[in-house]
């Protein structure tokens, strides 16, 4: 494994965190981001993953030796320390950045390739180690998922239009309204209601945060707790939940998911179903509340319709108020 070098001015884009499109395009497997606390000399650590097909457990374990590479040049001993580095290295600061005093290193493995962005003061987070796979592995994925997209579109596997275990992300409708909210939910059975996860970005908009609150026990199934961290993934592969700028510009690419009488105008909801279940997903893509909000249904009741079996074992949809 070869030791830090400083980066191209070319490659001073792979310092930084990207649109959902661009992170898939280079390959982005995920970014560390660190500090050294008040007194400089801590250790403060936190691993901020993507979602990529390309973090494995060999992965996991080379990014466990190339930090331990980057440990032995000093780099990341203390906040003095990372400052000696940094001055020896002048050629690596990254032009255009927010200081003058940002440096950027890089290292390539056999598959993978590590972009250190460094900032020797106080202020500011220490340092930030993106990983990212090696162009020609992130060309052969693309064209195996490719493939494999096609192969589902030709022999219809999904029985969804094409889009796996999820059928489309859909705006809602007017008569919607009542699915994105808790009081409704939890007031009425006939909703079959399952819970909900509620969730945000962080005040750095690069976190995740989320949490369940349960209804009717359906999250200690395993198919449901599998399918709903499908979900999640899927929702943020779209980029609808990949971060607040993502939401944001999802949000404004469907004004039309704008809900009525919310309490603010950009709250927007989207739905999408599988074989059992519904979800219905709430957005508010600014800072000052939640970011989002995910209701959860059995399928035995749709828009003010219950699903009833006669006695010849036929299904009917009936029509009920929904309160």
């Amino acid at each position: 494994m070869e030791r830090l070098q400083s980066a191209a001015p070319e490659e001073a884009a792979y310092f930084y965190s990207s649109s959902a499109e661009e992170g898939i395009a280079r390959g982005c497997i995920g970014h560390l981001r660190g500090d050294f606390g008040r007194s400089g000399e801590e250790f403060w650590v936190t691993w901020f993953p993507r979602n990529s097909p390309f973090e494995t457990p060999t992965f996991q374990e080379e990014l466990g030796k190339a930090f331990q590479v980057i440990g032995d040049q000093g780099v990341l001993k203390s906040r003095r320390h990372m400052l000696r580095f940094c001055s020896q290295h002048p050629e690596a600061r990254i032009g255009g950045a927010w200081s003058t005093d940002v440096y950027g290193f890089r290292m390539e493995t056999q598959d993978h390739r590590y972009y250190l962005r460094c900032f020797p003061f106080a202020g500011d987070y220490n340092f930030y180690l993106y990983c990212y796979a090696r162009p020609e592995r992130v060309t052969e994925q693309q064209r195996q998922a490719s493939a494999v997209q096609k192969k589902k579109r030709n022999s219809n596997v999904s029985g969804n239009g094409g889009s796996g275990m999820f059928g489309e992300l859909q705006p809602l409708a007017s008569e919607e309204t009542p699915y994105f909210y808790s009081a409704i939910a939890t007031q009425s059975k006939e909703l079959s209601y399952i819970g909900h996860l509620r969730g945000d970005f962080g005040t750095d908009d690069d976190q995740f945060w989320m949490s369940w609150s349960d209804h009717a026990g359906e999250r200690r199934t395993l198919a449901f707790r599998q399918e709903l961290a499908a979900l999640v993934q899927h929702l943020q592969w779209q980029g609808l939940l990949l971060n607040l700028n993502e939401m944001r510009a999802y949000c404004r690419r469907h004004p039309e998911a704008r809900i009525p009488g919310a309490w603010h105008s950009d709250v927007c909801g989207f739905c999408l179903q599988t074989t059992h279940y519904r979800y219905y997903i709430r957005c508010f893509p600014h800072l000052g509340d939640y970011s989002f909000y995910i209701y959860c249904y059995r399928k035995n009741h749709l828009l003010g319709r219950s699903v009833q079996q006669n006695q010849n074992g036929a299904v009917n949809l009936v029509k009920e108020d929904v309160q």
